[in-house]
């Protein structure tokens, strides 16, 4: 897995680097009738690359970067998908998790919706936005509508 990783991650900084010294920038030549070599002897239906241009060249460079590119971000995303449900499974196995994020609900109650004085775990972070009550960014919290929605209904029964 390691040789792997590394090997698509060498390829992927060679095509950067390879595109990023290229002198004339060119979009993405598509295959057509008049770049195509028409010989039988060259590769499938005689589509191959032409060694007198590097049109070739730059364009698989271009696919290696976007396949590698998108890999990197389909990892990323499922890696942190994982992750987020990891530390969710291991917050509510825990019941001071559940108390720590109920009684943050109840201060954001009582507040009217404004973040209170008290900090967070990440266990308890994890819970509140996974239920989708809270989405916690770089800023501070958003609350969600769905939080509202509970807040007016936890309203309405006191």
């Amino acid at each position: 897995m390691i040789y792997a990783l590394f090997f698509v991650a060498s390829i992927y900084f060679l095509s950067i680097a390879y595109l990023g010294c290229e002198d004339q920038k060119g979009d993405f030549i598509p295959i057509n009738e008049n770049n195509l070599i028409h010989n039988e002897n060259m590769g499938i239906y005689g589509i191959a690359d032409d060694p007198l241009s590097a049109s070739d060249d730059r364009n698989r460079a271009k696919l290696t970067v976007a396949t590698a590119s998108a890999g990197f971000t389909l990892i990323g995303f499922l890696t942190k998908m994982v992750l987020h449900s990891w530390i969710y499974f291991m917050a509510t196995g825990n019941k001071k998790y559940i108390l720590e994020a109920v009684r943050f609900l109840d201060a954001l109650f009582e507040n009217k919706m404004h973040q209170p004085h008290t900090n967070l775990s990440h266990y308890a972070k994890a819970i509140l936005s996974y239920k989708g009550y809270i989405v916690f960014a770089s800023s501070g919290l958003e609350v969600t509508e769905k939080c509202k929605r509970l807040a007016y209904e936890a309203s309405i029964t006191r």
